[in-house]
């Protein structure tokens, strides 16, 4: 059974980043790489699966890679 999606906006994604990646808040803003951000290909990872199990969000972890911007993270998010 797939998790219901989750409306994700800015906010919702910088406090996931900040609880489980770490990431200053100050570092945080839409055009941010996620490498920049200090994010390797593992927690990128990481946070693909927890966009899908816990907002059902339809991230392919395939397709997220550290080298995308949270702005570009959060248009994935809701294709």
């Amino acid at each position: 059974m797939s998790t219901p999606a989750i409306p994700l906006d800015f906010t919702r994604l910088s406090l996931l980043l900040q609880q489980h990646f770490g990431i200053e808040p100050s570092a945080l803003r839409p055009d941010i790489v996620l490498r920049a951000a200090g994010m390797d290909t593992y927690a990128v990872l990481e946070l693909a699966v927890i966009l899908q199990d816990d907002f059902g969000a339809p991230v392919n972890v395939d397709d997220l890679n550290p080298d995308h911007t949270v702005g570009e993270v959060l248009q994935m998010t809701a294709a």
